[in-house]
């Protein structure tokens, strides 16, 4: 698969994934928008918990029903009368609203006739000595701002909805509003209060708090929240009127409750931005009923909403929010309506969400074509980048506008899209590379590779013209051992095998490129695809190893072919030569390999087989002596070589005395003088020493 091919289908991977997450949010698949979009509404909550405007947090004030409180007073339910007289001392305080977050379903049960039952007494006993509780409550509920709380239920209730005044609404679309057949009112004789509302509270499937109705429809009828309801009582105002999402243009519910326009969303509910409950006054009960403090209570009362609710335990109105884990009931009211009055509104809606959808997916498809077309570090920071600053601007737009964006849900589509994009490309390169590197191990040294792996180059494409050393190497006495075993192919192809495998691994042992076999003969060269500043006295070591191997060599050959080894060993002819050629990749697009071209590999290639001549393996050129400067070279000769106009010097390593090499100099030079008699003299003298090659004698004298 090209790197094209690969692209394309990585392209088209990602916008599948893209558009199949897209699509698994948009139609909630197994609740994943609504679960991402509630872990969103929670981060930024305890990112940013809500403040509000502090003057009206000053404003909300609870009347706690507390431990203290019924130490003091009595176990709960108290004794109607006593609940009247606590809400005539809050109310003597002027407070704007106070709203009574408990229900009275049923009549007080300390009456004469339930004290009667209990007692075993005649009810007109009781009549003249206890009070009628009920009564008395319903009096002070009528002469103060009060609002009695109803409870949504999911049957019929036998008792009429207590609502003093109903929702007007704007339009006819009401399907998606919160809908029950029936609620819990208080008792007829408590009735008499000026407001009442709901308390239900909508619970998620953690039972966390994170949305509250405004509006319910009940029975057919559209009734406010209780939050609401203190609203219109702390105004006066005569009623409501809602604007439903069918018919306001958009994605909110809008209800207007004297000044106060209050905004939920298409279902009618407020979505809640909690912040710590501690920002609201908490008044006990009992504090007010024993006027503990000598009436500085009033002062923090007055001109408040008054919740009247309790935080008890033994009471069980205790919920879970998104900040806090355990927040009793009356601080969910206090929250929506200063939410209400700080005009704080969460905008959160099936629409934004399909736009943020399908912004997601846009940009998750960006990003991959991104992270296809630029290197692997660059592509990995742009997807941080991207990643932090969208997670950034969610939560900007959540703190200045309100939006409640689906951080989880768009930045997940983007990362899982983007990293699976990243992950699969840097397998691809990974696989290229190790195919590479497995590509190289062939011509290269172990080193060699991790050095081009560290670095992260790699031979060019095409070529580049360097300075290299250049070798090619010639089995000498193979045709002989090939007519021994003509009848024998496969152990022929063994013994070249054996003798490449030595070569070879001598050449990559010396950071030497192995370029091609060519039959019984092989070329190499150094400097390329990595530098080497002593690529000339590598070459030479490489050819010095060559021919200290071949005893070696050549007894693996005879314990491999036994009796049929034709007693003559084979030898080697190596030719080397430095200068610049064009290294790269060769050939076609339909096959091509790393090689070089130039005139300096010709040289080489004609320098190979003039080691007949002298009988020595090695014949290097002037450059690649200069350049090696290895201790054991010797001057040979001048020779013009086939191709070439000048005349090139050559050498070969060998090991000499310096007695021998001096004599060995003395000859060079005296051939270059070209006096026969001092040619003469050194060829005498050189033939007396022993460590001095004959062939090499006989090339001179010849």
């Amino acid at each position: 698969m090209t790197p094209q091919q690969f692209q394309r289908l990585l392209f088209i991977f990602a916008c599948t994934l893209a558009v199949l997450l897209g699509f698994a949010g948009l139609t909630n698949m197994g609740e994943l928008r609504s679960r991402t979009q509630d872990a969103s509404l929670d981060l930024y909550t305890r990112i940013s918990p809500f403040e509000g405007d502090p003057d009206f947090a000053k404003m909300m004030v609870l009347v706690d029903i507390d431990e203290q409180s019924l130490q003091s007073i009595g176990q709960w339910p108290w004794p109607r009368s006593v609940t009247a007289e606590l809400i005539d001392r809050v109310n003597a305080a002027q407070p704007l609203a106070i709203g009574l977050d408990i229900l009275m379903t049923e009549e007080d049960r300390f009456t004469p006739e339930n004290i009667a039952e209990l007692s075993g007494q005649d009810p007109d006993v009781f009549r003249d000595i206890i009070p009628d509780g009920d009564a008395i409550l319903g009096d002070s509920l009528a002469n103060a701002p009060t609002i009695m709380a109803t409870n949504l239920v999911g049957f019929a209730s036998n008792r009429e909805l207590f609502a003093p005044v109903g929702v007007a609404q704007i339009g006819t679309q009401n399907e998606n509003l919160l809908t029950a057949p029936g609620a819990l009112s208080p008792v007829p004789a408590l009735q008499t209060s000026p407001g009442s509302g709901f308390v239900s509270i909508s619970l998620q499937r953690d039972n966390a708090i994170r949305r509250a109705p405004l509006i319910a429809n009940i029975d057919g009828k559209l009734s406010p929240s209780f939050a609401l309801e203190m609203l219109r009582v702390a105004q006066g105002a005569r009623n409501h009127i809602a604007k439903l999402a069918g018919d306001t243009g958009n994605a909110t519910t809008q209800v207007k409750t004297g000044r106060i326009i209050a905004t939920g969303d298409e279902q009618g509910f407020i979505t809640l931005h909690h912040g710590y409950s501690e920002r609201f006054t908490t008044v006990s009960a009992a504090t007010i009923m024993n006027n503990d403090d000598g009436g500085g209570w009033a002062e923090q009362i007055n001109n408040s909403f008054v919740i009247l609710g309790s935080t008890a335990s033994g009471l069980k109105d205790i919920h879970a929010t998104s900040l806090e884990a355990s927040l009793p009931g009356p601080y969910i009211h206090l929250q929506i309506l200063h939410q209400i009055l700080s005009e704080r509104h969460i905008n959160a809606g099936f629409i934004f969400e399909v736009l943020e959808l399908l912004a997601g997916v846009v940009i998750a498809i960006v990003m991959s074509v991104v992270i296809m077309r630029v290197p692997l570090t660059i592509a990995l920071l742009t997807l941080t980048v991207i990643t932090v600053g969208t997670g950034f601007g969610f939560v900007w737009s959540f703190n200045t506008h309100g939006y409640l964006g689906n951080i989880f849900m768009s930045l997940g589509n983007v990362l899982l899209v983007g990293i699976l994009v990243l992950a699969i490309r840097a397998a691809y390169e990974e696989f290229r590379r190790r195919k590479l590197r497995n590509a190289f191990n062939q011509y290269l040294s172990p080193e060699m590779v991790r050095r081009i792996d560290a670095s992260g180059s790699g031979p060019s494409l095409g070529g580049t013209t360097t300075n290299i050393s250049v070798m090619f190497m010639d089995v000498r006495g193979f045709t002989t051992l090939s007519e021994a075993l003509a009848d024998d192919p496969e152990t022929l192809t063994t013994m070249i095998n054996k003798i490449m495998d030595h070569a070879t691994s001598i050449i990559l042992d010396h950071g030497g490129t192995l370029d091609k076999y060519i039959g019984d003969a092989l070329m190499a060269f150094w400097n390329a695809p990595m530098p080497q500043d002593d690529h000339a006295r590598r070459a030479i070591d490489a050819a010095i190893a060559l021919e200290d191997a071949l005893p070696a060599i050549n007894q693996e050959l005879k314990d491999l072919m036994g009796d049929r080894w034709p007693g003559q060993d084979i030898r080697i002819g190596i030719g080397i030569a430095t200068g610049d050629a064009v290294v790269g990749n060769m050939g076609s697009r339909f096959r091509f390999s790393y090689s070089c071209i130039g005139d300096i590999v010709n040289l080489a290639a004609r320098l190979e087989p003039f080691g007949k001549n002298t009988g020595l393996p090695t014949t290097l050129a002037d450059a690649t002596a200069e350049q090696g400067d290895h201790p054991d070279l010797i001057t040979i000769d001048e020779i013009a070589v086939r191709g070439k106009s000048n005349a090139t010097v050559i050498y070969s390593p060998l090991r000499l005395s310096p007695e021998t090499r001096d004599l060995h100099d003395a000859l060079i030079k005296a051939r270059q003088s070209g006096t026969r008699r001092a040619i003469t003299s050194a060829l005498s003298k050189l033939a007396k020493v022993e460590d001095y090659p004959a062939s090499l004698m006989a090339y001179y004298q010849k």
